[in-house]
């Protein structure tokens, strides 16, 4: 990654996944915020192919400003996001 290599090692729903068993230890989103945050991402990634696309997990980590939680499907939504042109 230091060098710019943000190609896929590991495949996106096993780490959207690993994302949700940390969340079910936790016990809810509020206790842990920034991982509901990153698998929302992941969650949106997957759900719109995002990732297969740009061979990388639909935006890279340092591309993140800031998002918000939909309540109904824990996908994440950039604040600013107008969409795909």
């Amino acid at each position: 990654m230091l060098a710019g290599d943000f190609s896929l090692q590991f495949p996106v729903e096993l780490i959207e996944e690993d994302f949700g068993y940390g969340l079910d230890v936790a016990g809810s989103n509020d206790v842990a915020p920034t991982i509901a945050a990153a698998r929302g991402v992941f969650r949106t990634s997957i759900a719109n192919g995002w990732w297969r696309e740009h061979d990388r997990p639909g935006v890279s980590i340092h591309e993140i400003e800031f998002v918000t939680l939909d309540q109904e499907d824990g996908h994440a939504v950039p604040e600013d996001f107008d969409g795909f042109a």
